[in-house]
């Protein structure tokens, strides 16, 4: 929707659309990152198996770069292309085994999954604002920005 309204409000616009970017001081991984390093169990519903496009950061970086330098590119949607697309399950088993906790963490596959609650779980671990975690399928848009609902 924003991009939509950008890409006809301001000429010659372009828009570049990534995945979560990966690298030094990412934030997109971040509530990943705390729930494997403060939870011993990790419980995950059925959407461990969605995939992520991930992507590295100097792809993302290199994709803004050429977009602001390149006269043919102005008016277009660019999506930079995925590094990877590992399923969440994977991404956090990568952590794990990044982190050498593999024998000091449980992965624990569940057969339903409520995405607000999980938020709630997943802010609470990462520190991070719930309306930061929840899918944003579950959120409404209000005057001055967008907040959870329920």
């Amino acid at each position: 929707m924003v991009e939509g309204i950008l890409m006809t409000g301001i000429p010659g616009m372009t828009t570049v659309r990534a995945g979560m970017v990966l690298g030094a001081g990412s934030r997109g991984s971040l509530p990943y990152l705390r729930l494997v390093q403060r939870s011993p169990i990790l419980p995950l519903g059925p959407w461990r198996r969605n995939r992520i496009a991930v992507i590295d950061a100097a792809a993302a970086t290199e994709a803004l770069h050429l977009a602001g330098l390149r006269d043919d590119l102005a008016g277009k949607s660019l999506d930079v292309p995925a590094s990877a697309e590992p399923t969440h399950e994977q991404l956090i088993r990568a952590l794990i085994d990044a982190l050498g906790l593999r024998t000091r963490r449980a992965v624990i596959p569940l057969p339903v999954a409520d995405p607000r609650l999980d938020a709630r779980l997943i802010a609470l671990a990462a520190r991070q604002p719930y309306s930061y975690c929840v899918p944003s399928h579950f959120r409404t848009t209000v005057p001055g920005g967008s907040r959870p609902t329920g």
